[in-house]
């Protein structure tokens, strides 16, 4: 859902505030996850250095440099992007797919 509402703000141009409470969302919900699963709170620094959110933080900034580069909408990008994040099998809050 975030990565879908982030890609829409930013092709349809809406404001650079609702993409930023997006991304806040995403990385919420990616910290949130990893201190139930450790069963503990854990500080902003913890925080900082857990993979699970160093990734989501990497996935967003590089969904941004690929939509900020763009001059006009472009929707083989957004398919590209989706399919890359499946492949993957990590949605943009952390939870790994197995099947």
């Amino acid at each position: 859902m975030a990565l879908s509402e982030l890609v829409h703000s930013r092709l349809s141009g809406e404001t650079l505030e609702h993409a930023v409470e997006v991304s806040k969302t995403s990385i919420t919900t990616v910290a949130m996850l990893e201190m139930t699963q450790a069963g503990r709170e854990m500080s902003d620094e913890e925080l900082k250095e857990n993979p699970a959110v160093e990734q989501e933080w990497d996935i967003q900034w590089e969904i941004f440099r690929l939509l900020a580069e763009c001059e006009e909408r472009d929707i083989e990008l957004i398919k590209g992007l989706r399919a890359d994040l499946r492949e993957a099998g990590e949605s943009n809050i952390g939870i790994i797919f197995q099947q």
